[in-house]
């Protein structure tokens, strides 16, 4: 068994050498589903855009080598979040109905405070 959900080679510079790395499949990769390894999210589109992780990854130079799954944990946390909302792959956190991204941004940026 692999930990790699799909794999392929993605950086900003093809001729790039530098580090490489693999990317969790609850994180958005442009034009790669994310499904959080979970069978309730396979039919999903491609992602339209790449998480702002991926994309200062690709900024530094860094070459992606596909989406891995995470722990059974996470597989869990994710099937629960998409059946009450969707999913913010820039913070982890659910988005639910009632609230925008601003509103989970501004969340989690109290809570870091805080801790």
């Amino acid at each position: 068994m692999t930990a790699f959900i799909s794999e392929f080679t993605l950086s900003a510079d093809p001729a790039a050498q530098g580090p490489t790395i693999a990317i969790k499949d609850s994180i958005d990769v442009a034009g790669y589903p994310t499904t959080g390894a979970s069978r309730s999210l396979a039919d999903a589109p491609p992602a339209a855009a790449h998480a702002e992780v991926v994309q200062r990854l690709l900024d530094a130079g860094w070459r992606i080598t596909g989406k891995t799954i995470g722990s059974r944990s996470e597989t869990r946390r994710c099937r629960a979040r998409h059946r009450h909302g969707r999913l913010d792959s820039r913070t982890g956190c659910m988005l639910r109905r009632d609230r925008t991204q601003a509103d989970v941004r501004a969340r989690v940026t109290q809570r870091r405070r805080a801790a």
